[in-house]
């Protein structure tokens, strides 16, 4: 079956949504299993009682950071800035596997933009180049029923007309191996949903685009 035939197969988005579903609800309640016998001091099981998304942040900058550098030789500062000291109980390997995502994403949006020269494997010198690029901007915010995250780069921004796109499994405009583009649109599926986040996509282009997470606290 040719790659086409894949994308436009009309089941393949709904057989992966159960599929990752499934595959997450199992691998959570397997961890959750094993935690409850091996306790950890403000944990109950795998879920944190008292996370910070800041620090959380701050962990998944350094991932990102480390990956953008090995690919391009160079990358944007992130900025921190809201309630970075508000904690929330949640998931903590959840919440960093998000974020690294998404700011992977935006890393790369950002050097391609900006630095269009600095292809991987391109050859080119990065040396100076994540000076002159623009910041990536993380706001954490705290309300009285939810807890809000956005990340905002100066990318390029998505077309309107890709926009309902970036919702499918398939969809990618990286420069990637095949076999990683599943992985990487797990949380831009409606997926991420059914898992107590839900993203929004405000995008102005040509120039600028965020995300935001949405996370429903504790009455």
């Amino acid at each position: 079956m040719g790659d086409d035939a894949v994308r436009k197969c009309p089941f393949l988005q709904d057989f992966l949504d159960r599929f990752y579903l499934s595959r997450i609800g199992v691998r959570m309640l397997l961890s959750q299993h094993v935690a409850l016998h091996e306790p950890a001091e403000g944990f109950i099981g795998i879920l944190g009682e008292s996370v910070c998304p800041g620090d959380e942040a701050e962990a998944a900058v350094a991932h990102a950071t480390h990956v953008c550098e090995a690919r391009y030789g160079c990358c944007p500062t992130v900025e921190i800035r809201g309630d970075v000291e508000e904690r929330i109980p949640y998931v903590p390997g959840h919440l960093h596997h998000m974020l690294h995502e998404l700011l992977k994403n935006a890393m790369r949006a950002v050097v391609e933009t900006h630095a269009p020269h600095l292809r991987p494997n391109g050859g080119h010198s990065a040396e100076g180049v994540s000076d002159s690029l623009p910041p990536i901007d993380i706001t954490i915010a705290a309300g009285q029923s939810d807890f809000h995250i956005r990340i905002a780069d100066q990318g390029g921004g998505i077309p309107r007309s890709q926009i309902a796109n970036i919702w499918n499994y398939m969809y990618t405009t990286a420069e990637r191996p095949k076999e990683q583009v599943l992985k990487r649109c797990l949380i831009m599926s409606p997926l991420s949903e059914r898992v107590c986040v839900s993203v929004c996509v405000p995008t102005m282009l040509p120039c600028n685009i965020s995300f935001s997470m949405h996370m429903p606290t504790p009455s």
